[in-house]
């Protein structure tokens, strides 16, 4: 784990499920308000599929400027993220970069890739922004 990530509150063992159960959802809860203009009439439906150890699935729904994060799959995603836990985990501490982890083939994305990007980069914002 990188400095920044322990200086943000980053626990040791944190994995997939921290950032979608706690982190997310309280960074959202927070920051929305900040972000609000920017989700302006995007409406979908992300869903991350993370593999492999402490990996799971869950969806953001955006929905009248506001996104909210839920356990599990989505019946109808706008967009699908498919990737390792490892990875994943090393994207939110900002170890790699998801551009580079998508181009080696360890990202997959299926479905609105306008809307996989728009909102990629927001969730990037409010996590580096308002700190992991």
């Amino acid at each position: 784990m990188n400095d920044e990530a322990k200086a943000q509150g980053m626990p040791a063992d944190a994995g997939p499920k921290w950032v979608f159960e706690e982190r997310l959802p309280k960074r959202f809860e927070e920051s929305m308000e900040k972000y609000r203009e920017q989700l302006e009439g995007i409406e979908g439906v992300l869903q991350f599929n993370i593999e492999g150890e402490g990996g799971g699935q869950w969806h953001i729904a955006l929905s009248e400027g506001k996104a909210t994060v839920h356990p599990g799959e989505s019946e109808d995603p706008s967009t699908t993220f498919t990737v390792d836990a490892a990875d994943w985990m090393a994207i939110v501490r900002r170890e790699t970069d998801p551009q580079t982890v998508f181009m080696q083939g360890k990202l997959r994305i299926a479905g609105d890739m306008n809307l996989a990007m728009r909102l990629g980069q927001l969730i990037r914002t409010v996590l580096q922004e308002e700190g992991i």
